[in-house]
């Protein structure tokens, strides 16, 4: 609730969408996953090459690309992600984002986020390295190859811009196959350096952007399986009341409940 960004007081305070939580947006590199946003950027070179190597083509645009996807990356800058999933209730995410099952789950609508972000909020695609090159091969390799060509391409400065746009937003979203239970939306936004904030994890500097959502996107608490889940449950109902202004006052638990569903895990889980 320390992010909560509130208006200036109106005669509509209890419009819970002009409340916001700012939440951090990792920047691409530093997410959890090595090879996060190098693994389209590979299969999308490979799927190049596999299209100039069967058209027998001389020129090879797959070895430009490969050479200066990292300048490409510099010019535009890397996404801020702040990362959803599908699942409200699930073992290998509480243990992997919800503190071991001792955390919350937060439970947005995603219809109210589609509104909210448009484009910008994605759902992500997963894939092995060969089924997604061959995917590239054969929907996106002699359009890509076209460009590279027509364009007499010598430097990263006249890239076809709406092009690449189109490619970037194809890396924002596939993931390896092994990332697929986690079932990933994700709101992305490009950032500016003078607007990066920095927090520390584990000894390292990670830079990340703001991204704020409205309160009224947030439709459920989970109590995660490891808490003390009544007591949790009470003290989310408490920390609604007295922190959101539009249901300050409110005695009635079925009030609150009505805005915001808190729920608990069905997940039997203890750490041993």
């Amino acid at each position: 609730m320390e992010t909560l960004d509130r208006p200036e007081a109106d005669n509509d305070d209890r419009d819970l969408s002009k409340y916001k939580f700012k939440f951090r947006g990792t920047l691409m590199p530093y997410m959890n996953d090595p090879i996060e946003y190098s693994f389209m950027s590979k299969c999308i070179c490979q799927g190049l090459d596999k299209y100039e190597r069967n058209n027998q083509l001389k020129e090879k645009k797959s070895i430009w690309l490969r050479e200066n996807l990292k300048i490409i990356d510099e010019q535009m800058g890397y996404p801020g992600i702040v990362s959803f999933s599908e699942w409200a209730d699930d073992l290998t995410l509480w243990r992997s984002y919800g503190g071991n099952g001792t955390g919350i789950a937060l439970g947005f609508s995603k219809e109210l986020l589609q509104k909210s972000f448009s484009e910008a909020f994605v759902k992500c695609r997963y894939g092995t390295e060969e089924y997604t090159t061959n995917y590239v091969y054969e929907h996106l390799s002699k359009e890509l190859y076209d460009i590279l060509t027509l364009s007499n391409i010598t430097n990263t400065y006249n890239l076809p811009i709406d092009y690449f746009a189109k490619i970037l937003s194809l890396r924002l979203s596939t993931k390896h196959q092994s990332y697929f239970y986690e079932r990933e939306w994700r709101i992305t936004r490009m950032y500016h350096p003078l607007a990066t904030k920095f927090y520390d994890k584990q000894g390292s500097i990670i830079p990340y952007i703001e991204i704020s959502i409205p309160v009224n996107c947030l439709k459920e608490v989970v109590i995660g399986p490891c808490a003390q889940k009544e007591l949790s449950a009470h003290s989310i109902f408490l920390l609604l009341a007295n922190k959101l202004p539009p249901l300050i006052g409110t005695s009635s638990v079925a009030e609150i409940k009505d805005k915001i569903a808190i729920a608990i895990s069905d997940v039997p889980y203890v750490i041993r």
